[in-house]
């Protein structure tokens, strides 16, 4: 396989990474809020949008990929990742698994006609979710991301925003 560089915007063959979630724990070391993650989450997007989980651990397994159910539930659908395969929650797994089957799995599809409404309680039970989970969201100017940012502020995680455009989070 040959690889090219790409030239301009419109030759572009690969997905775009528009946002990434580094997800952990505030460590508190040294009287501060200094944050150790253990998880990355890469919003990539062209032709369809996916959410790729990494972990930052020695031990890991390959990426976790999911295509989330539609533009409107980006955060929801992240959210709804973290809860399954970094928290590791019985309940919201129960819940996703008869939503989604396989969803514990290394690659889920969201977007189909027959999870949409079913997946609105499974996302509320990831709201009521009390884990002391910190995340940093790093946003790119363009991304699908940028507008359902306030999303975010259902989930009981402690959510810190960087934006690309120096705009405020509530914007």
């Amino acid at each position: 396989m040959v690889l090219q560089l790409r030239t301009s915007r419109e030759e572009a063959t690969i997905a775009d990474t528009t946002a990434l979630i580094a997800v952990g724990h505030i460590s508190g070391t040294f009287g501060s809020d200094h944050f150790a993650p253990t998880h990355m989450l890469f919003l990539t997007e062209n032709d369809r949008a996916s959410w790729t989980l990494t972990t930052l651990r020695e031990e890991a397994d390959g990426p976790i990929t999911w295509i989330p159910y539609s533009p409107a539930t980006l955060v929801d659908d992240a959210m709804l990742m973290v809860a399954v395969h970094v928290l590791q929650d019985e309940g919201v797994l129960e819940a996703a698994s008869r939503v989604v089957p396989g969803i514990a799995g290394d690659r889920a599809d969201l977007n189909t006609a027959a999870h949409g409404s079913e997946l609105g309680g499974v996302y509320e039970r990831c709201r009521t979710l009390r884990s002391g989970c910190s995340m940093v969201v790093t946003v790119l100017a363009g991304s699908s991301l940028v507008p359902l940012l306030v999303v975010f502020d259902r989930y009981p995680f402690d959510v810190r925003v960087c934006r690309e455009d120096g705009a405020r989070d509530d914007e």
